[in-house]
């Protein structure tokens, strides 16, 4: 709507007419994007639906695998053969004679401490998912997206974290267990571990800047 006012003789006579365009900042508020919807062009919709869809399959035979190797590796101390394959699987820093060799405690007691870092990792994966369900959704910028990619980011670096821990605190805890201590105490950081938590930075950079897109949106809407 615009307001016009027009001179007469008698003075200032005022009259709403209706606009025969919307406003420019209407037309970028309501048919480019919603903040919470972000309606893209279907184009790229499109292409953003696909790729959630392969990455969440992708998650799902990482969850998987990962999940049946800690398994395997606490389960199985003696090698598998499928398929006529040679195949073992153990925990960081433990041979086959050391897995052999441990009573039911000591593998109970090992299979505790490699939980801590599996179920922030499940629990980083279940996040991520969420988060790609959202993308999907189009609510890019919705705040539930946000929250799910920073918890992601968070589960993610505290899984990362506590598997470079995992195997001096297993060592520790079975030297105390045992009559005779024989596991070695050492802590080993690769290259790989510290580039993910970098790329868990990164990703909890990226929710931050999400928000702050978000909270701008929600200025904009009031302000238009």
């Amino acid at each position: 709507m615009l307001c016009m006012g027009a001179l007469s003789g008698d003075g200032i006579s005022e009259r709403i007419v209706q606009a025969s365009a919307p406003h420019p900042l209407e037309c970028w508020k309501y048919d480019t994007f919603n903040i919470n919807t972000m309606a893209f062009p279907h184009p790229a919709q499109n292409h953003i639906r696909y790729l959630c869809m392969v990455l969440q399959v992708v998650l799902q035979i990482f969850l998987v695998v990962q999940v049946s190797f800690f398994i395997l590796a606490w389960s199985a101390p003696v090698p598998l053969q499928p398929l006529g394959w040679h195949m073992q699987v153990l925990p960081d820093g433990m041979t086959v004679a050391d897995m052999q060799q441990l009573p039911s405690l000591q593998r109970l007691l090992g299979v505790v401490i490699g939980l801590l870092p599996l179920g922030f990792l499940v629990f980083g994966v279940i996040r991520l998912r969420q988060t790609l369900n959202e993308l999907q959704r189009g609510a890019i910028f919705a705040a539930r997206t946000i929250g799910y990619l920073r918890t992601f980011a968070g589960a993610v670096f505290a899984s990362v974290s506590l598997a470079s821990l995992e195997r001096p605190l297993r060592a520790i805890a079975l030297n105390l267990t045992s009559d005779h201590p024989s596991f070695e105490v050492r802590l080993d950081v690769t290259s790989n571990e510290v580039l993910l938590l970098l790329v868990c930075g990164l990703f909890y950079l990226i929710a931050a800047i999400m928000h702050e897109g978000r909270r701008l949106g929600e200025e904009n809407e009031g302000f238009i």
